[in-house]
């Protein structure tokens, strides 16, 4: 198969980032098996850093260990396999895997936030119901 020219490998390398970064990380990474000029973008941190949000320094300032990545696929691939304890371990921080979008997990023992319910049943000892954000999550 070697020698093959696809249209997309004359594209300008922004474009088919641009392109690429409009479809799902798992998406792109399909594309990436069906054409060269796809691959070879995909290999640059320019692309990955498109899937990442906007505010993902921002977010891992805040964690409660360092974030250690070799490249922003590296850290795009983590945040998806494993969330990242930020806000003094009360919340927890990933990316979705189909869509790369934000997922933040509370602790439910933000006093502020939660009131205690206890329950009676043999399975569940105790639980919370959300009152209200106090503030902004991100």
């Amino acid at each position: 198969m070697e020698g093959l020219f696809s249209p997309i490998d004359s594209l300008p390398s922004d474009c088919v980032s641009h392109m690429i970064s409009l479809a799902s990380p798992r998406d792109a990474c399909m594309f990436a098996l069906a054409s060269t000029g796809f691959r070879s973008v995909m290999d640059t941190d320019n692309t990955w850093q498109l899937f990442l949000p906007t505010d993902i320094d921002s977010i891992l300032s805040q964690a409660v260990s360092p974030v250690l990545f070799s490249s922003k696929k590296d850290l795009l691939v983590k945040l998806c396999n494993q969330h990242v304890l930020i806000d003094g371990g009360n919340m927890s921080f990933g990316l979705d895997k189909s869509s790369g979008k934000k997922c933040y997990m509370l602790s439910p023992y933000r006093r502020q936030n939660w009131t205690y319910l206890l329950q009676t049943s043999r399975t569940l000892t105790g639980g919370g119901s959300l009152r209200q954000i106090a503030g902004s999550l991100m």
